[in-house]
């Protein structure tokens, strides 16, 4: 006689009142304490059932097919919104959260993306925000969820909840997108840098967000981003647009230290792209008196030194590299141009790397030719 194993048993009939439980809202309002105090039960042995299960992963992962195969998933995010009950609000976003741990759950949200719309939604309602942003990062741990969030444009939704006015919401928000970029910083780059515009008119937001927490974190990721070397096509993007030079002034004006700091990291990827576009070189030029007068308030330690002088070096090679862009075909300037040209070809015989100090002795030489070269 084949006897049908009792966990089966009871595990179907744990999903059976559960999800009768959950369709029971869609009837008229007439006894609505009993469905939730109904499914108050039946959320709390689905998760009994969960947590005894745990001890066996694969008996535990059955169980949660069936979930799915019962279209839980979405009876839950359906009619969250119909329960009144917080305590069972939040047993469904742990439930949810518990299932996605689980390949079978992830498959199913990949072949019905739509409902990521129904888990943003809950996000944003403020008595679910807290429930909801837990379940947002546990899928971002999932490379499947990842990238369905990215080219369904839920980053930039991110950003957009990110500029809420409702704090609870911006700061969580923010954080889930900074989670989300340190999880897969090479998807987020590209999807950024094909959509760059898009990107930085609503992370500029942020930057300039009266939010002081939301504007701290916000620059301080965006350093990170601009530092880091698999983003050179965010970084020509970034440099070579106009309003972002104007907003590294900004920074480095600006009275908190946190953001004048933020652009004193910013300002050496500005130097090292200056031939991005005669706009941008001009720009590093025409305030590099400023730039050097700055960064001297945002000295605090060594290490803080040793970065100034690196940018001082950065800025310095302006005056020296304007000579490389003269177009002088009939050679009439050749007499005022070679002089230097013959210094610049003594440092190539030298063998230094780009970032070595340069020889006193050509710094001199330089120094005759024109006085604000080097002057410190």
């Amino acid at each position: 006689m084949c006897l049908v194993p009792l966990y089966s048993i009871c595990s179907g009939y744990v999903i059976y009142s559960l999800k009768k439980a959950l369709v029971a809202f869609d009837a008229p309002i007439k006894g609505i304490h009993y469905r939730e105090k109904n499914l108050e039960k039946s959320l709390a042995t689905t998760k009994k059932v969960m947590q005894y299960l745990s001890q066996s992963p694969s008996k535990l992962s059955a169980f949660v097919r069936k979930l799915v195969k019962n279209d839980i998933i979405r009876l839950f995010l359906k009619q969250i919104n119909n329960i009144k009950t917080s305590d069972s609000q939040k047993e469904i976003a742990l439930i949810l959260g518990s299932m996605l741990r689980h390949s079978s759950t992830r498959r199913y949200f990949c072949k019905n993306s739509q409902l990521l719309e129904d888990v943003f939604v809950c996000y944003c309602k403020p008595n679910l925000t807290i429930s909801f942003g837990i379940l947002l990062r546990e899928m971002i741990k999932y490379q499947d969820i990842l990238s369905l969030l990215i080219c369904h444009k839920y980053i930039m939704k991110l950003l957009d909840l990110a500029s809420s006015k409702n704090y609870n919401l911006s700061v969580d928000a923010f954080l889930i997108f900074k989670k989300s970029y340190n999880r897969g910083r090479h998807h987020i780059v590209e999807y950024l840098e094909d959509h760059y515009r898009e990107f930085i008119n609503r992370y500029l937001n942020l930057i300039l967000s009266p939010n002081f927490l939301i504007r701290s974190q916000s620059m301080r990721l965006l350093t990170t981003m601009l530092t880091e070397t698999s983003c050179d096509m965010l970084h020509y993007y970034f440099v070579t647009d106009r309003s972002n030079m104007s907003l590294l002034l900004r920074f480095l004006q600006d009275p908190s230290y946190i953001t004048r700091a933020a652009g004193l990291k910013i300002l050496p990827i500005f130097v090292s792209h200056q031939s991005a576009s005669p706009e941008l070189s001009n720009f590093l030029r025409d305030n590099k008196e400023y730039f050097l007068e700055s960064i001297h308030n945002v000295r605090e330690n060594s290490k803080g030194e040793k970065k100034i002088h690196e940018v001082k070096e950065l800025l310095d090679d302006l005056e020296i590299t304007r000579v490389a862009k003269i177009f002088d075909p009939m050679g009439w300037i050749s007499p005022f141009t070679t002089t230097i040209k013959l210094i610049l070809q003594e440092l190539w015989k030298t063998g230094m790397e780009w970032d070595d100090p340069i020889p006193e002795e050509l710094i001199r030489k330089l120094t005759l030719i024109n006085p604000r070269i080097f002057h410190r």
